[in-house]
């Protein structure tokens, strides 16, 4: 067969069959970032997303002599029109000799065995809802190996068995078709990019097996709109829900210890994230472009809110960070147009450049002790507002950040709940005692205080310190009936009026 007829018997092959499409890419990718991609690039463990980067810069290099690489690869009986035709004979027949950890075929997989366990490698069927084997030569399935699926955009669900253990690096990336996969389990590993960009992925359920979801594993996964995470997982890795456009909320579990580079950044469908007390540090990008996060918790365990944490969270109103955090850094909140008021903890020492940015709502900054001692030129860069610190704190000036400053006050209403108040609103100093407090009037019964609700509640006096609140609150009247008094009441019975006292 002349060159020329090679190379069309191998497009037409192509055509006629999406899966050696399928698995001429992914070993075509296999090649290049073996033979041509820079060892440091390997080191570094960069994602797919990174490399493609770094490929706008080898348009040279992927133009590879596709004649060539068919050549080799049906030398080496891995894949081609001709060799693809004679994988399988019925007989189970190795692709390549006989022995430990060489490549086979079998059905619609080809696979490895080693150690007498077996590894998918590849996949070569027709697609649809398939249901991986438990065992292949009487040898368990145990792993799923890179880019073994990868770019099969005919598969349409998957069911992982019992026996496996990992799902490795790529092993699904770009099956567009897939809506679900039921992961065991037995699954300890779902590795990088493991399912990275499958677009038509709608929920996924994460077993209580796996304690870190590993880089980009589920990134740029545009359908999915619910993930379930247990509470086994420690670490949430770079990129791990990265670009999830539909996914709308997420509950973290208290497992949870680092919420990793970009974890959930550019989830612009994400209205609202509880931060579980268990998270040390919110690292950089965590959910940076999330423009439909409208409220986020933040724990007393956090420690420091790095870079670009929750930048151009557009839909963010408010944000309260507790007294654990000592550090808020650069860019943090960088362009959260929608911010309208910030508490900032007692124990922050340093406000990094531009922090809060383009924050062009924020009215009000809340700060629980004395200033923080580094703020760096343009951390409140376009920030029309006032920075409020409680009365008698020392080190407070005329300004600070740029910023101008006045004491923390709170606006309480009286409510009589029955009776008359003697004053009905009054400005008080936040963090202080109340020190007086108005009386309140109601015929017939005792006057017993203010409270926090209208029934029960707490009771608050003039030792009782003004909560530290961004608004106004309201206290309530309480009344008792005097000791002695008599009162009557009436009850429409079946046989008439019947009357009782207390």
């Amino acid at each position: 067969m002349s060159a020329k007829e090679k190379r069309n018997y191998w497009r037409k092959g192509l055509e006629d069959n999406p899966m050696r499409r399928c698995v001429t890419a992914r070993l075509l990718w296999r090649r290049v970032r073996r033979e041509y991609l820079p060892s440091w690039i390997l080191a570094r463990r960069v994602t797919a997303l990174a490399l493609a980067v770094v490929f706008g810069f080898m348009s040279s290099v992927l133009a590879l002599d596709l004649q060539e690489f068919v050549a080799e690869t049906e030398h080496d009986g891995l894949v081609g029109a001709a060799a693809a035709d004679q994988l399988h004979d019925g007989n189970n027949q190795d692709m390549t000799s006989a022995g430990e950890g060489r490549l086979r075929s079998a059905a619609d997989y080809w696979y490895s065995i080693s150690n007498d366990e077996v590894t998918i490698t590849g996949y070569r069927g027709a697609g649809g809802d398939i249901t991986i084997p438990g065992s292949i030569d009487e040898y368990p399935v145990t792993s799923i190996e890179d880019e073994a699926f990868s770019d099969c955009a005919v598969i349409t669900s998957v069911t992982i068995p019992n026996s496996v253990t990992s799902i490795e690096n790529y092993a699904f990336r770009e099956c567009s078709s897939l809506t679900s996969v039921v992961i065991p389990d037995s699954v300890t590993r779902i590795g990088e990019g493991a399912f990275l960009r499958c677009s038509g992925l709608t929920s996924v359920v994460i077993p209580t097996s796996v304690t870190t979801i590993e880089m980009g594993a589920f990134c740029d996964c545009t359908g999915l709109t619910s993930v379930t995470i247990p509470n086994s997982v420690t670490i949430i890795g770079g990129q791990a829900f990265g670009s999830c456009s539909g996914l709308t909320s997420v509950e973290i579990p208290d497992s949870v210890t680092r919420i990793e580079f970009g974890a959930f950044s550019h989830c612009s469908g994400l209205t609202s994230v509880v931060i579980p007390d268990s998270v040390t540090s919110i690292e950089e990008m965590a959910f940076s472009d999330c423009s439909g996060l409208t409220s986020v918790v933040i724990p007393d365990s956090v420690i420091s809110i790095r870079k670009y944490a929750f930048r151009g969270c557009s839909s963010l109103a408010s944000v309260v960070i507790p007294n654990s955090v000592t550090s808020i850094e650069n860019y943090a909140f960088f362009g959260c147009s929608s911010l309208t008021s910030v508490v900032i903890g007692d124990s922050v020492i340093s406000i990094r450049e531009s922090a809060f940015s383009g924050c062009s709502s924020l009215t009000s900054i809340y700060i629980w002790g004395t200033p923080p001692k580094v703020v760096l030129e343009g951390a409140f860069g376009s920030v029309p507002g006032t920075v409020y610190y409680i009365f008698g704190t020392a080190g407070w000036g005329a300004e600070f950040g740029g910023l101008p400053t006045a004491v923390w006050t709170s606006e309480v209403t009286f409510v009589g709940n029955g009776g008359t108040p003697s004053l009905s609103e009054q400005i008080y100093n936040a963090g202080v005692a109340y020190t007086e407090l108005p009386t309140a009037n109601r015929p017939d019964f005792n006057f017993t205080g203010w409270w926090t609700a209208a029934e029960e509640g707490s009771k608050v006096d003039t030792t009782t310190l003004v909560p530290l609140l961004t608004s106004g609150h309201t206290l309530y009247a309480q009344w008792e009936v005097p000791p002695g008094f008599f009162s009557v009441k009436f009850e429409w019975g079946v046989h008439g009026i019947r009357t009782g006292g207390g």
